[in-house]
């Protein structure tokens, strides 16, 4: 059980503009990133203030941080644990599902895979507000894309995938 606490998400919205006007340019066209941008900027306002859980969260939730079995999950690497809000942990879970590439009708309005989202809404039983999930993964998923400077694509095959692999999200 959490408590509750209010989302603010101009951190996310301070982020990407760091990664937009930093010192590596970013491979992504201005023109569509700015059309994400305003997208973003448009949810955060509808969001803003709204109540969100804040609970010990793991920090740095991936599946590299998980020992899965039949019956149970553990999380390993509880460096990063703090209390924050639950759905950044939720975000960080699917930070990577990008690397499974899926066609267009096999992800949600988040970017992530449909499969994969109805599994995990299948076991998780603690409320969130799924709007906030969706900002908070199309902003982490930004961010990613904004990381790929032109000259990491122009010089790696992997970075030139995972580019590719995220504009499909």
């Amino acid at each position: 059980p959490g408590e509750d606490a209010q989302f603010w998400p101009r951190w996310h919205l301070t982020r990407i503009e760091q990664l937009r006007t930093g010192r590596d340019a970013p491979m992504a066209e201005a023109a569509s990133v700015e059309s994400y941008v305003a997208a973003l900027r448009q949810a955060a306002g509808a969001i803003r203030g709204r109540t969100a859980v804040r609970a010990l969260c793991h920090g740095d939730l991936h599946g590299n941080n998980l020992l899965v079995s039949d019956k149970t999950v553990t999380g390993l690497d509880l460096t990063e644990a703090r209390e924050k809000i639950t759905i950044y942990d939720i975000a960080d879970l699917f930070r990577l599902d990008w690397r499974h590439g899926f066609t267009a009708d096999g992800i949600t309005r988040a970017g992530v895979s449909s499969l994969a989202w109805e599994a995990f809404r299948a076991g998780y039983k603690q409320p969130f507000d799924p709007e906030i999930f969706e900002f908070a993964m199309r902003a982490r998923l930004l961010m990613e894309w904004l990381e790929i400077s032109e000259k990491r694509y122009k010089t790696s095959a992997a970075q030139r995938r995972r580019f590719d692999l995220i504009a499909e999200r």
